[in-house]
């Protein structure tokens, strides 16, 4: 800065170059100064153009599309609790999968038949017995099971964005994985065209 006149000055390409303004000088991030006399700047520098305003643009984002599922890891064990259930009752109303059958059931501890892995590729494969994984059937009327990793049991899964652990979960025919009954917290399990919001909450992992 120069004493007598207050003007500010970066210094470039060995010379002195004014800031035309204070909003010139805080475009360029208001750079620390030293405050010297006029004869020090005659004597010791040459003078440049004045500076231009400073002008920094920032990439407009690149739209990506939503990931298919959260980034979940073959050791951790979850269960599915149904959201409009759990929303209405207070309960917890989780997937269950007891003597072949598939619907949603009150939460028990260390139920296994009530726990499910959830791979990255999109398999949902109950932790009890056989470990049957999660399957819509050919004509995309219900959910089923699977004893392999068939591509009938790979799954759509989604956050819906209104919590941190709900998701929708849409079967390999098309259509979403939900309950056929809104209002009981233990009845079957069924596929339709918008599916329900299930909330994947981490139980544990394996060993």
């Amino acid at each position: 800065m120069q004493q007598d006149t207050g003007v500010l000055y970066r210094y470039e390409n060995g010379g002195l170059r004014p800031y035309g303004s204070h909003e010139v000088y805080k475009s360029w991030g208001t750079p620390p100064y030293s405050v010297v006399s006029a004869e020090a700047i005659d004597r010791c520098f040459s003078k440049g153009p004045p500076m231009d305003m400073r002008v920094t643009t920032t990439p407009p984002p690149v739209p990506t599309e939503a990931p298919t599922h959260p980034p979940f890891t073959d050791t951790s064990l979850y269960v599915l609790v149904h959201a409009g259930l759990y929303l209405k009752t207070g309960r917890l109303p989780v997937l269950s999968l007891n003597f072949g059958q598939l619907g949603t059931e009150e939460f028990m501890y260390k139920d296994l038949s009530q726990v499910w892995s959830i791979h990255a590729n999109g398999y949902i494969r109950n932790v009890a017995g056989s470990g049957k994984y999660l399957a819509g059937t050919g004509d995309c009327l219900a959910p089923t099971t699977e004893t392999l990793a068939v591509s009938a049991a790979k799954w759509t899964i989604r956050p819906t964005g209104s919590h941190q652990y709900a998701y929708s979960l849409r079967s390999s025919c098309g259509r979403g994985l939900a309950v056929s009954n809104g209002t009981s917290i233990r009845t079957a399990a069924t596929l339709a065209d918008g599916g329900d919001e299930w909330y994947l909450v981490p139980v544990g992992t394996t060993l």
